[in-house]
C-alpha cells in the first residue's frame, strides 16, 4: 500500500543533474565539454555492437507514413497511467526519505549510534581508525537506506513504461518505428544513468565522512556522546549528508524518468503545436 497519495497536477521536472553537481562541487564545470559534444561522447560508448547497427539501419529507411490522429489518441490514452505512476513513486521516495528515523528503515542513529560507539571504545579508545570505522559503519545503513528507496522508485518507472510500450504496437507504422528507435536510446540512456551511481555513491560517503569527522569532539566525554547523539536524527548532522545524497540521486530518478518519457512528452507537444 502508498505511504502517500499522489499530489495533483504533477509536473515532470528537469533533471537539471549537472547543474546540481556543479553546485555542490563535483563538477568542475570548465573542464565539461560543450552541450554538442557532451551528448555525443556520452552516447557513443553505450551503443553497442547491437545497438549501432539496429539504430542505423532504422534511420536508413525511416517510415516515409507521417503520424496519424488515432496515433495521439493512443499515446495520450497511456499517458496518465505513466505519470500517475512516476507521480506515486516519487511522493513515496520523498516521504521515506523525510521519515528515514523510523526503525525499519535500519539507518544506524540515536540510541543504537550510542551503544555501537561505546561498543568501539568510545572514551577509552582515541584512536583515528576506530573513529573512521564507526563512520563507515554509519554511513554504509544510510546509504543502503537511500539506495534501496532509489531502486524501488527506479524499478516501479521501469515497470509501468515497459508494460506500456507494447500498447503502441497498435499504432501506425510511422509510431511503430519511433517507439523502436526510442527503445534502442533509451537502453543507452539507462546504461548512462548505471554508470553514474558508482560514482554519485563515492562522493556521497566522501561528503558523510568529512561530515562525520566534523563532529568528533575534542574530548570523548560522556556528555558529548549524548550530544553526539542527540544531533544525529533529523536535522542534524547525518540528516544533512542523507539529504544531500538522497536529492542527487531524486536527479538521477527524474533523469530516468524523462528519459522513460521521451516518446510520449515529445508526441504529445506535437499534438498541442498542430
Amino acid at each position: 500500500m502508498s505511504d502517500v497519495k499522489p499530489s495533483p497536477q504533477f509536473k515532470l521536472p528537469p533533471a537539471d543533474l549537472k547543474k546540481y553537481l556543479i553546485s555542490l562541487g563535483w563538477l568542475d564545470e570548465e573542464s565539461l565539454p560543450t552541450k554538442g559534444e557532451d551528448r555525443a561522447k556520452a552516447m557513443a560508448p553505450l551503443l553497442d555492437l547491437d545497438l549501432s547497427v539496429s539504430i542505423a539501419q532504422m534511420l536508413e529507411s525511416p517510415p516515409v507514413a507521417q503520424l496519424v490522429a488515432t496515433d495521439f489518441a493512443l499515446v495520450g490514452a497511456q499517458t496518465d497511467l505513466l505519470f500517475e505512476t512516476i507521480q506515486t513513486a516519487m511522493d513515496n521516495y520523498d516521504f521515506a526519505i523525510r521519515h528515514w528515523e523510523r526503525g525499519r528503515y535500519r539507518v544506524l542513529h540515536g540510541e543504537r549510534l550510542g551503544r555501537t560507539l561505546v561498543s568501539e571504545g568510545y572514551g577509552n579508545d582515541a584512536s583515528n581508525e576506530r573513529w573512521q570505522r564507526v563512520g563507515r559503519l554509519i554511513w554504509a545503513s544510510a546509504q543502503e537506506f537511500v539506495d534501496t528507496q532509489f531502486k524501488r522508485t527506479r524499478m516501479k518507472f521501469r515497470v509501468v513504461s515497459d508494460e506500456q510500450r507494447p500498447k503502441l504496437e497498435a499504432g501506425s507504422n510511422g509510431l511503430r518505428w519511433l517507439a523502436a528507435l526510442d527503445e534502442n536510446l533509451l537502453t543507452a540512456k539507462r546504461r548512462r544513468l548505471e554508470q553514474c551511481l558508482p560514482w554519485v555513491q563515492s562522493r556521497a560517503q566522501a561528503h558523510a565522512m568529512s561530515a562525520w569527522h566534523s563532529v568528533r569532539p575534542a574530548l570523548e566525554t560522556k556528555e558529548a556522546l549524548e550530544t553526539l547523539v542527540a544531533d544525529s536524527g533529523v536535522g542534524g548532522w547525518l540528516d544533512q549528508s542523507i539529504q544531500l545524497s538522497a536529492n542527487v540521486h531524486r536527479r538521477l530518478l527524474f533523469a530516468e524518468a524523462r528519459a522513460s518519457t521521451t516518446l510520449v512528452r515529445g508526441i504529445l507537444s506535437d499534438e498541442k503545436s498542430n
